[in-house]
């Protein structure tokens, strides 16, 4: 069952931000569009370099599949925090 709605490719979601983002070459999407590609939440540009912008939950669906989940976001949230900070051993 697929509670996220009906359209699941984020290229065809007609959203303003993601167009422009995808459109300006500032993330990419995993082949079949179900997310954008990251790299530890930090979203990947169209050559596959990190830059300024972050993600986490189901925008990253397309490499972490269960990604949609309240304990899964919430490992994201405190993994991208932690990266935010300097921090990737999780110290609190």
């Amino acid at each position: 069952m697929n509670c996220t709605g009906p359209q699941s490719d984020v290229r065809k979601l007609g959203n303003p931000v993601l167009d422009s983002i995808l459109d300006a070459g500032l993330a990419t999407t995993d082949p079949l569009g179900l997310g954008l590609i990251t790299d530890d939440g930090r979203v990947l540009d169209a050559d596959g370099r990190p830059g300024p912008i972050w993600t986490l939950g189901s925008l990253r669906r397309g490499e972490l599949w269960e990604t949609t989940a309240v304990p899964e976001i919430r490992m994201q949230a405190e993994e991208l925090a932690a990266s935010l900070i300097g921090d990737r051993g999780g110290r609190r």
